[in-house]
């Protein structure tokens, strides 16, 4: 019994009191595991409870502020180990604080299409520009509610450009501008780009930058108008072709000598061609056809060739017809016939008086001469130099040279020496010619070509030449010899020239006059007129006697 009365003596002393013991009036409240407050453990011993929390029950209850998980409005939850307040986790993420049982707890939720989080809620989110607006220059990237839109291109000039209008977002197509081209949704400078690397004169290029586009072409018979890109930026230049070249197909090309008819084929009316220059086959009478041939890779010759018994020449070539009689008058206006063509590789000498056929039937004249200098008229052609209606005048000092005299296609003329005691001055042209202007008069009676047809029978009244430069087996420093002239219906072939005779060959036969000698041809009786002057013949008239 005295064991059982110390038990419970050791028992009273560790919980404070034992069943029938009075516990202390200490007030240090405890929540009972019964959910009672009990104003200290003690009581809450002898109340059969344990002691679940240190205060009262009412303080250790959860309370969130903003009512649970509203994503919408910034709280706080308290519980009892403490408070949890809503915070961002990022701009499109929140940490929502709510109470789960007496404990405040959070988790993190996104916020809506639209929204974005802001001191702790999801707010609206407004509407961002990244380059600030309207900058075509920058690729930018407008967010707005429900929206992110990126600045793109609309072709390569313009780009359609997105900005916020308000809190809206907003779109305006930009054009770029000269020289501008839209990449990956913004406007930069278009880069410069030539289709043949440079100044490539050979080849015909395509010069581009954004819009613009410019091709090579032609400047003239021998030069290129070249565009090339420089610094980003689109040039030209004209180039001139080197000797032997021309330019055809917007770029310099080596000339050589093309034929359309295989050569002298008189039933086919051809072309011949060596770089700007162009003959074609025609009708000399009805019985011939002048035929145009390569003589070489880099040069043209022609030839007079006979249609044949029972043919005649129609549009530049020989065909069959029947026996016909054609009676004409020759009365023909001064025609050109080109004896031979140079270029700056055969040198000319002239005198002060002197003319040499140009490019396009113009005619240069060496005008006056004083000390080192000299001075040319130009001519649009022959009817223009015989009425003395020059097209301009041009000065050009021993060693200097110009350049497409007048601004027409004349190419370069360089004065290589002058001599002013003589009055001469040697010349270096880029492209010349030995010319003959002639006028027929007279009466063809013209038969088929036709064994089985009578002979034609053609009489000239008259026959009148002249030549430039001034006629002569070396004219001017120029070699004839073997070249044609046209005599009456045919082409004279050229054996020499020294004053006061010419001899020259015409249907096989040859002839030697001087002037007021007398000739035949095809039985009809001519007398000569023959006007020279130091560098050879000037005009070879013929007239019946």
């Amino acid at each position: 019994m005295r064991s059982i009365f110390a038990l419970c003596a050791v028992l009273v002393l560790a919980f404070s009191g034992c069943l029938g013991q009075q516990c202390p009036d200490t007030y240090a409240p405890v929540c009972g595991s019964d959910g009672v407050t009990y104003p200290n453990s003690c009581q809450a011993v002898q109340a059969g409870a344990q002691v679940s929390i240190n205060g009262t029950c009412e303080a250790n209850t959860c309370v969130d502020s903003d009512g649970g998980k509203d994503l919408f409005a910034q709280g706080t939850s308290s519980g009892a180990m403490g408070s949890v307040r809503d915070e961002c986790k990022d701009a499109t993420s929140i940490d929502e604080a709510y109470c789960s049982g007496k404990e405040a707890v959070s988790e993190t939720f996104p916020c809506p299409a639209g929204f974005a989080c802001t001191s702790g809620e999801c707010v609206k989110a407004p509407c961002q520009d990244t380059d600030g607006g309207k900058d075509s220059a920058a690729k930018g990237t407008v967010t707005a509610p429900g929206q992110r839109l990126i600045d793109e291109c609309s072709g390569s000039g313009a780009v359609k450009e997105y900005y916020c209008s308000g809190n809206e977002a907003a779109s305006e197509v930009m054009q770029c501008g000269s020289g501008m081209h839209c990449v990956s949704g913004a406007c930069v400078e278009a880069p410069c780009t030539d289709s043949d690397g440079g100044k490539n004169a050979s080849v015909q290029g395509t010069a581009m930058k954004g819009s613009e586009s410019l091709q090579d072409s032609c400047a003239g018979a021998a030069a290129v108008k070249e565009y090339y890109c420089d610094s980003n930026t689109l040039r030209y230049e004209t180039i001139q072709c080197q000797s032997g070249f021309s330019c055809r197909g917007n770029a310099c090309v080596k000339d050589i000598c093309i034929e359309t008819d295989s050569g002298k084929d008189a039933a086919v009316k051809g072309t011949t061609t060596y770089g700007n220059l162009s003959y074609t086959d025609n009708c000399y009478s009805a019985s011939t056809v002048i035929e145009y041939f390569c003589s070489s890779s880099t040069s043209i010759d022609d030839d007079m060739v006979s249609c044949g018994s029972g043919k005649e020449c129609t549009d530049g070539r020989c065909r069959a017809v029947q026996c016909a009689e054609n009676t004409t008058a020759l009365d023909e206006e001064v025609r050109k016939h080109t004896i031979a063509s140079y270029d700056s590789g055969d040198e000319i000498t002239l005198r002060v008086g002197d003319a040499v056929g140009m490019n396009d039937g113009m005619i240069l004249k060496l005008y006056s001469m004083s000390g080192n200098s000299t001075t040319f008229r130009l001519y649009e052609d022959y009817e223009a130099y015989k009425d003395g209606d020059q097209l301009c005048s041009a000065t050009i000092a021993s060693g200097d040279d110009k350049d497409n005299l007048c601004g027409e296609s004349t190419g370069l003329v360089e004065v290589l020496a002058v001599n002013d005691s003589e009055d001469t001055a040697e010349l270096a042209i880029e492209d010349y010619y030995a010319v003959e202007y002639y006028f027929v008069e007279g009466t063809l009676a013209d038969w088929t070509d036709n064994p089985a047809c009578p002979d034609d029978e053609i009489m000239f009244d008259r026959l009148d030449a002249v030549f430039y430069p001034y006629l002569a087996t070396s004219s001017g420093g120029m070699n004839l010899d073997n070249k044609k002239f046209v005599m009456f219906d045919t082409l004279a072939t050229i054996r020499d020239v020294d004053s006061p005779s010419i001899t020259f060959e015409l249907d096989g036969e040859e002839f030697e006059v001087e002037s007021g000698d007398s000739f035949s041809y095809l039985g009809n009786d001519y007398e000569a007129t023959l006007n020279f002057n130091d560098d050879g013949l000037i005009r070879f008239r013929a007239v019946p006697e």
